[in-house]
């Protein structure tokens, strides 16, 4: 059952997602889940992504999936990525942003090139993609717009003070913060056009430059995070995932402009 039956939809076609950051954990989670529920994706990250593989497995499991690589901090690789999944299917269903550059350096470190690296990477992208698909579901009048955003810009950097893992610093929160406020209020914009804008808000996630990480730290500091965390774990990529793909359905078509913490209750809003 797709998620079109599953939720009172009875369209002939699939829905078209676009997904933005398609090579990392969570996104290649959300194109697996989305594809295997029916829906056709398209594959987008930078030049450095091998998206064919993953566009091959998603084939050979019966999905549809098309592979296309850009710079996505500029604007006519942007667009053009966009005209191309345009041409594939002719219409964009769903937009999924979940690209952006992790690595900070410490705030003594930090200079304007760092600061604008990030800004660039995780906000830039997020809206140029968004201003590149908006006018064609607005031409449509329906659309979903899903930006997922790390925990830093919502709450703080670190989940506590240790030098060697698990921090990101002060363009990384700032930058993620703004897709955050970029999320309510384009959300409140396009709005009348049927087009719904949420973010995800990822906590721990076991993805692979979290589990390389992990291992980088003491017992005891594990331990107290899995403490400070209500379901004592770390989560799973698909378990983000899955809140995407709600936010993508018909399910969700009364949710717009709030972010939803997947982050196991290590805090609570």
């Amino acid at each position: 059952m797709t998620v079109q039956q599953a939720h009172g939809g009875h369209e002939a076609q699939p829905r078209i997602v676009f997904i933005n950051g398609a090579a990392g954990d969570i996104g290649r989670a959300a194109a697996t889940r989305l594809a295997s529920e029916g829906s056709a994706v398209v594959l987008c990250d930078g030049p450095e992504a091998a998206l064919d593989e993953l566009a091959a497995q998603l084939r050979s499991a019966g999905g549809q999936a098309l592979a296309t690589t850009a710079d996505l901090t500029r604007q006519t690789d942007v667009r053009d990525a966009v005209l191309q999944a345009l041409r594939w299917q002719a219409r964009i269903d769903v937009l999924v942003n979940c690209r952006g550059v992790e690595d900070c350096r410490p705030w003594e470190e930090t200079d304007l090139g760092e600061w604008e690296r990030h800004v660039r990477a995780n906000l830039t992208s997020v809206f140029l993609f968004c201003h590149e698909v908006t006018p064609h579901m607005r031409a449509r009048r329906h659309g979903k717009i899903v930006n997922v955003a790390s925990s830093a810009g919502r709450y703080r950097s670190s989940y506590f003070r240790y030098d060697a893992a698990v921090q990101t610093g002060v363009p990384f929160a700032s930058s993620h913060g703004g897709v955050l406020a970029l999320t309510r209020e384009l959300a409140f914009v396009v709005a009348a056009d049927g087009i719904c804008v949420n973010a995800v808000v990822p906590g721990l996630i076991s993805t692979e430059r979290m589990k390389r990480e992990w291992t980088r730290l003491p017992e005891r500091v594990r331990n107290d995070i899995l403490m400070e965390t209500s379901l004592g774990r770390l989560g799973e990529p698909d378990e983000v995932a899955a809140v995407i793909g709600f936010l993508a359905s018909d399910a969700s078509s009364y949710v717009t402009g709030t972010a939803i913490d997947v982050n196991g209750g290590w805090w609570m809003s």
